[in-house]
């Protein structure tokens, strides 16, 4: 849904039947609510996969009715920060994916996201669809270390 829909009288008024007190928010004041709620989630889950050793990513790029692409990583670890082995899978970003759809460029927009979650060297598999090109993107860019049989990044292609 678009974000201008906070302001329309039937948004205003559905939400005043579902909660009497419900003050009305412009667009400005979401929009700015929204980001902040982001990038404090986001510390949270930088520090949470701080703590972890492994991590291994799904990842898949996809276009919606409008033909715009998006890039979806998620990654998958253990959480044992309360002495308890916790399965987690967080978002780590669904983002809209612009430019020419090469394995260099996904290579490129993955690379960027493990940077920002500190998590390149904790990368243990990717898994993604079959298209040549994800084959490509790791193959190239992240290829087998030198004296080591397994790919610094093994990937499992299992979406048909």
């Amino acid at each position: 849904m678009p974000i201008h829909i906070v302001e329309s009288k039937g948004f205003v008024d559905f939400l005043k039947v579902v909660n009497p007190r419900y003050k009305p928010m412009s667009q400005i004041t979401v929009r700015k609510r929204v980001l902040l709620n982001s990038e404090a989630l986001k510390q949270r889950i930088i520090g949470l996969l701080s703590t972890c050793g492994v991590v291994n990513i799904t990842l898949d790029i996809w276009s919606d009715r409008q033909l715009r692409a998006f890039l979806g990583v998620t990654a998958h670890f253990i959480d044992d920060s309360n002495g308890s082995f916790k399965l987690c899978s967080v978002n780590l970003e669904t983002q809209r994916f612009n430019g020419r759809h090469s394995g260099e460029n996904f290579a490129t927009a993955f690379e960027t996201v493990l940077h920002e979650y500190s998590i390149k060297n904790k990368i243990n598999y990717v898994i993604n669809d079959n298209a040549a090109k994800m084959k490509r993107a790791f193959t190239t860019n992240f290829p087998r270390e030198d004296n080591d049989s397994q790919p610094l990044v093994k990937t499992e292609h299992c979406f048909e």
